[in-house]
């Protein structure tokens, strides 16, 4: 074991005097031990004309003296840059394949290619499938069974996201926006059968607000308070808010509404016929009168 994989381990493992949470998050770039001396003579020409370049008045540089100054600066800047990227080309990758074994394992690689370390490491990284930039929703469905949902019927986004940046046996996300767009593709299908989506989670109530389990819906949110559904669960909601849109339209349109009796699967509903109006009046068709007559009169 090197030391510079001893160190990744103790980075891994804790933050300072506390143990590190979002371990998933971390990969590392170690030197190359035949590369740092060189690194480090350059560093220390570099500091050298800076100081020079620093003190020229107390020096009294002239303004050719001083040109040259700046001139090996910024080529002994460029310098140390070079052999920065030189020497930082091992790639270090922390590795737990299954929950029940707590035993880390690391995978090494070298770096190759232009640009910066950290965009040097990212390519890689994807190219390794060690970093994912787009997960189906099936996929999360299925890293949500092997949390096994964290034993509830729901998990609040933000959560989920906490759990990939935390577990290094899920995978490795590019960021939060892969989850979210993850979750958009998920409920945005004419049949999805992976997870629902909701606003929030009513615990009074026992119902999720906003519930949107396929055809699309409201952009989602990674926050405290959205949840990612069970299947099973969000497909009970909303056939039951079904259910209770039809008596509603059935009993405007003055039909029967139906009173489930308590049978599973909506077996058993008894119609009930609507109360009778009241008849109205009927109409008088016959009328009759009385008239005193004089019997003395001709």
């Amino acid at each position: 074991e090197s030391l510079s994989q001893k160190s990744a381990d103790e980075i891994l493992r804790n933050r300072g005097p506390s143990p590190r949470v979002a371990r998933n998050a971390l990969v590392f770039l170690a030197p190359d031990k035949r590369e740092i001396d060189s690194v480090l003579s350059a560093v220390r020409q570099h500091l050298a004309w800076t100081a020079i370049l620093r003190d020229k008045d107390v020096l009294h540089l002239t303004q050719a003296d001083v040109r040259l100054t700046e001139k090996q600066v910024k080529e002994w800047n460029d310098t140390v840059a070079r052999r920065i990227l030189s020497c930082w080309c091992t790639l270090m990758i922390p590795e737990q394949p299954e929950p029940a074994d707590p035993a880390l394992s690391w995978q090494i690689t070298k770096l190759s290619g232009d640009g910066p370390l950290a965009d040097r490491a990212s390519r890689k990284l994807e190219q390794m499938g060690e970093l994912v930039g787009e997960l189906g929703p099936a996929s999360l469905k299925a890293q949500l069974e092997r949390v096994q949902w964290g034993g509830a019927a729901h998990v609040t986004t933000k959560q989920l996201a906490d759990w990939f940046a935390q577990y290094i046996w899920l995978p490795r996300l590019k960021s939060a926006r892969v989850l979210q767009q993850t979750i958009q593709k998920g409920i945005a299908q004419l049949l999805n059968e992976s997870f629902g989506y909701a606003d929030r989670f009513d615990a009074e109530r026992n119902r999720y607000e906003g519930l949107v389990l396929q055809g699309g819906g409201a952009p989602v949110v990674i926050d405290a308070f959205s949840v990612v559904v069970k299947p099973e669960v969000a497909k009970a909601q909303k056939d039951s808010e079904a259910r209770q849109k039809e008596r509603a339209a059935a009993e405007a349109a003055g039909l029967a509404p139906t009173v489930v009796t308590g049978n599973p699967g909506g077996r058993g509903e008894v119609p009930v016929a609507p109360p009778a109006a009241p008849s109205a009046p009927a109409a008088l068709r016959r009328f009759y009168g009385t008239v005193n007559l004089n019997p003395m009169r001709p």
